[in-house]
């Protein structure tokens, strides 16, 4: 018996192993947290007005900021722009390759729709400063419409960098081997989503 506990105490003690650290994906995270970052610029001043904050409203269209519900609008729109920042969170958190395909399906759509109305806006707002259209019966005027000159240089080029971030986030989760599927899944859905806006349907 002595013998058999000495034998049993000369054993080392087989501690579980911890389990291995999942490698960070730097690219990944660079994306995610640019994502995270740009969508709450965009954020802050909706809430802002959201809140019931009055300065900035030039760069807003007179008709849109007179309107009864547009603090609630800028609430609703608040809590919109704070998705892209926690998918940029909830995608670091599962990892690149292991995301789940829901997570991917909301940045395509996300990726679509941000692009797609930041390609389309720009392209109208320069076609209203150019004298092409005119705004709301009249010929464009800095002096009157100021938020034409926002619109184009502001808020639609933050669309489309936010569609573009949304995609390479997206591209930073799948597998090597598959990114070429996922440019052209997001090519084909900006593509469809900009025909929205040609055909009258803005998103």
């Amino acid at each position: 018996m002595d013998h058999q506990a000495r034998i049993a105490t000369d054993l080392p003690l087989r501690t579980a192993s911890p389990p291995p650290k999942r490698a960070t994906n730097p690219t990944l995270v660079a994306f995610a947290s640019a994502l995270a970052v740009w969508s709450i610029v965009y954020l802050l001043p909706h809430l802002y007005w959201g809140l019931g904050g009055t300065t900035g409203l030039s760069a807003v269209k007179p008709s849109a900021s007179a309107l009864p519900e547009w603090q609630a609008i800028n609430l609703a729109a608040s809590g919109v722009l704070a998705l892209p920042a926690l998918l940029a969170v909830a995608l670091v958190a599962v990892g690149a390759g292991t995301a789940k395909s829901g997570l991917l399906l909301v940045s395509l759509a996300g990726s679509a729709i941000a692009t797609s109305h930041g390609l389309y806006g720009i392209v109208y707002r320069s076609l209203m400063v150019a004298g092409t259209i005119d705004v709301d019966g009249q010929t464009f005027d800095a002096s009157r419409h100021g938020w034409v000159l926002w619109d184009l240089l502001v808020f639609e080029p933050w669309f489309l960098i936010e569609g573009l971030l949304l995609a390479c986030t997206g591209g930073a989760v799948v597998a090597p081997q598959s990114r070429r599927r996922w440019v052209l899944a997001c090519t084909v859905s900006v593509a469809m989503a900009t025909l929205t806006g040609v055909v009258g349907i803005r998103i």
